[in-house]
């Protein structure tokens, strides 16, 4: 479904009020050093009232039970990073997906490594 921008404000006005604790912001135009979705997320961070934060994209899927397990999870950290799963179908997405992941977690590794190493000093 594509929506045009212009008509995004009155369709949320229209499911706010049937849906009660759906509340709308108007956000302010982005800096230049800032990225979109992360100036989004702090502009949305300024408004919330919750003790948590829970960023997801439009397109995923979560388990009845992933809030309550990333909240009970929060009790012994300061933050979490939840990896989801992926559902591939087509021939390039089962090729390319795992090369990605592949990449993030040789990435991520190899930056923990850098950091806690003495040669990295």
């Amino acid at each position: 479904m594509i929506i045009p921008p212009t008509e995004l404000p009155k369709i949320l006005k229209d499911l706010s009020e049937i849906i009660h604790n759906v509340h709308t912001i108007s956000g302010k135009e982005k800096p230049a050093d800032w990225l979109g979705k992360p100036w989004a997320c702090h502009q949305l961070s300024e408004h919330a009232k919750g003790e948590f934060l829970v960023f997801i994209d439009a397109d995923v899927w979560l388990e009845e039970d992933a809030i309550s397990k990333a909240v009970s999870s929060l009790r012994d950290s300061d933050t979490i990073t939840v990896w989801p799963k992926q559902r591939v179908v087509t021939f390039w997405e089962k090729m390319i997906i795992p090369m990605i992941y592949l990449g993030l977690i040789h990435f991520t590794a190899g930056q923990i490594c850098r950091e806690k190493s003495p040669l990295a000093t």
